[in-house]
């Protein structure tokens, strides 16, 4: 039922289609209220569970962790309230779990019982929890794509090097959470990974790692907002599928280097450092952009320095924009 401007409620009577696989409802600015059937236990063959981005309301009904076939639950973007019920545990086929934002329910950790999902290979908890995330969690062995961007709470999540070892992840998004630790030189023993976006955490300190060269499927490197120090290594330049590279703002020094130029996708390219501490401090990166950077096609504008450096100064102004 995604994008069919419904309003009114989702009726009970939904509940005979007891042979329905797949129930998904999504659309901005849906105005279907009221609750959650307690009904929907009835649809026991029920693989998938979507209600995101409508305007339903009251608590999320324990019934619906009875559907033991199910395989993807996304409950996000509503106006659900209250706490997470139990019995998520037995949901043994679970494989995608998405979890807000659900702006009216109580701030609480994410549910320990998602420990007990073995066969979890996507999660996404956005906006509702605080707390630490367990360490056994990311280290689910199934699990490949983990998102977590913040709202007015914040998680702690620990960076070590058994995070990435013997992992085959694929995504891994934490926006505004409180990452601690440093970048793991095993970061890319998982060829399969194509996004690692680490932003506005200020908790993540250390270098970027030479290793991350190895990351060679990489499509998004964005470690923005954070307490990154040292220079940029010269094997960046092994991500050739690279996208979209965003270093703003951290602690880097030293020149960019040539190698950056191999990186004939990149769109968008950040480089944003605050010109105070390199004008105090020397703390900020020097020189000017490594010749060919402004000749890739589609990097054209995408280029954002420091208005007051010398590499914008130097910069074509159809290349690069100041910030």
């Amino acid at each position: 039922l995604n994008f069919t401007h419904l309003d009114g409620t989702l009726p009970s009577e939904i509940a005979r289609l007891t042979s329905a696989r797949r129930l998904s409802i999504f659309e901005k600015g849906q105005k279907l209220v009221g609750s959650i059937p307690r009904e929907l236990e009835l649809m026991t063959d029920l693989q998938i569970l979507q209600l995101e981005v409508s305007s339903l309301g009251g608590k999320i009904p324990p019934e619906i962790l009875t559907l033991s076939m199910l395989e993807d639950l996304t409950l996000a973007g509503n106006e659900i309230s209250g706490s997470f019920p139990s019995g998520l545990s037995t949901l043994s086929h679970l494989t995608r779990l998405r979890l807000g934002p659900l702006p009216n329910m109580v701030k609480e950790q994410i549910p320990e019982e998602i420990l007990s999902l073995p066969n979890l290979t996507r999660l996404v908890v956005n906006g509702n929890y605080d707390g630490r995330v367990y360490g056994d969690l990311l280290l689910l062995p199934s699990l490949r794509h983990f998102e977590a961007r913040a709202g007015s709470q914040q998680l702690s999540i620990k960076f070590s090097e058994e995070l990435f070892k013997n992992k085959e992840w694929d995504t891994f998004i934490s926006e505004d959470n409180l990452v601690s630790g440093i970048i793991p030189t095993s970061i890319c023993q998982a060829a399969s990974l194509q996004q690692i976006t680490i932003l506005g955490s200020s908790n993540l300190l250390g270098t970027i790692p030479t290793e991350i060269g190895l990351c060679t499927s990489l499509q998004t490197l964005n470690l923005g907002f954070n307490l990154l120090t040292g220079s940029i290594p010269e094997t960046i330049g092994s991500l050739t599928q690279l996208k979209m590279l965003d270093l703003s703002f951290n602690r880097l020094h030293g020149r960019i280097p040539s190698t950056i130029t191999a990186l004939s996708k990149l769109t968008t390219l950040d480089l944003t450092f605050d010109w105070t501490q390199f004008y105090y401090n020397g703390i900020g990166l020097e020189g000017t952009l490594p010749m060919g950077l402004c000749e890739i096609d589609a990097l054209q504008g995408g280029i954002m320095l420091p208005c007051r450096s010398q590499m914008f100064r130097t910069c074509p102004t159809d290349c690069c924009k100041c910030n």
